[in-house]
């Protein structure tokens, strides 16, 4: 009788020591950011993100370990698809501009905005040496679909912190960073 009450109490402490590690979200796009208020422009363009890469189409968080090999973390997870965050941080960055204003494909009336501005994310991810790192290539189309401008993007943002709050942090600010790069050339 002792040896299975022994034998009850060691699986009991083993399978207590083998908790599984707890779950991390992120979010993207800043839930206490306030959109402008829409008022009459002259000029609307519609964002459209094409399909990003097939590593950025899951849940969890990437980092570069070397130049060939990827770590998709299953601990640290955006909260939101990136298909969906990405437009929204981009609009919401580009939309300071008094003039234009951009709109989601997927806002109403968005289809009969003029231009569109298509842009491919190539890389969004975080690197242990680099630190956060953005690389996009951007078209501004007109209605009969000529471009008018394009442009490419490729930058890394250093961590100043370990740890991945700290770095999807680094990666609004990209994006914030490529949303100022297309405004400067409207």
């Amino acid at each position: 009788m002792r040896i299975i009450i022994t034998l009850s109490t060691l699986f009991a402490l083993a399978a207590c020591s083998s908790a599984p590690p707890s779950l991390q979200y992120y979010l993207l796009d800043s839930p206490a950011k306030v959109s402008a208020p829409h008022t009459q422009t002259k000029r609307q363009i519609r964002l459209e993100l094409l399909p990003l890469p097939e590593y950025l189409q899951q849940d969890g968080l990437v980092m570069r370990l070397s130049d060939s090999s990827l770590h998709v973390s299953r601990q640290h997870l955006w909260a939101q698809a990136l298909q969906q965050s990405v437009p929204q941080v981009l609009v919401d960055a580009l939309n300071n501009h008094q003039e234009v204003r951009f709109v989601t494909q997927n806002e109403p009336g968005a289809l009969q905005a003029g231009e569109r501005l298509v842009i491919q994310i190539r890389h969004l991810l975080i690197d242990q040496q680099q630190g956060a790192i953005l690389s996009a290539q951007y078209w501004l189309l007109d209605q009969q679909g000529s471009i008018h401008f394009q442009g490419s993007f490729n930058q890394s943002q250093q961590m100043a912190h370990d740890g991945y709050p700290h770095a999807v942090e680094n990666l609004q600010l990209l994006l914030k960073n490529l949303a100022a790069q297309i405004q400067t050339e409207l």
